[in-house]
């Protein structure tokens, strides 16, 4: 009868050890992945506007528009799916963010076009970019094939909200 108890009592102890540690392991699984957040701001141009798109970590996406002729922004929200997250998180931690230029800018380039600014944060650690918006090709061509491919899915992202 001693001999059922023990073995009974190193089973549960063996059960809880092994629910413990699966549970040990998933929450350091989840607490060591980079934490990510993205904001992408419009400044000025020639509608006026400070419209911005914010990727928060868990995949929120928020689209804040504000008009000055408008009161109040319109804030729009939607999620990404889990495995759209996943490969933008990929697309900037495979990019040098932080050895990005802070400016892409030329002062001799005067546009109506909005001014920019990219702002990535990867567990506490903020990179600031910013750049003017324009179609004039020497401009753009002077950005990192990296930076193209971070601002092609921003805009992606943008146009899910028009």
């Amino acid at each position: 009868m001693k001999s059922k108890l023990l073995l009974l009592g190193i089973l549960v102890l063996v059960v809880c050890a092994v629910i413990f540690l699966s549970n040990y392991v998933q929450q350091s699984t989840d607490e060591t992945r980079p934490a990510i957040e993205m904001i992408y701001r419009e400044i000025g141009g020639l509608a006026s506007a400070d419209n911005s798109l914010t990727i928060k970590n868990d995949g929120r996406l928020i689209y804040t528009e504000k008009d000055y002729s408008m009161e109040k922004p319109l804030i729009r929200k939607l999620k990404l799916f889990s495995e759209e997250l996943e490969e933008f998180k990929k697309l900037i931690l495979e990019a040098d963010v932080f050895g990005f230029e802070d400016v892409y800018y030329s002062p001799s380039l005067v546009t109506d076009m909005p001014s920019s600014k990219l702002e990535i944060k990867i567990d506490g650690r903020t990179k600031s970019i910013f750049f003017s918006q324009t179609i004039v090709w020497e401009e753009t061509k002077k950005r990192p094939e990296e930076l193209k491919k971070i601002l092609s899915k921003i805009s992606e992202f943008r146009g899910r909200f028009e």
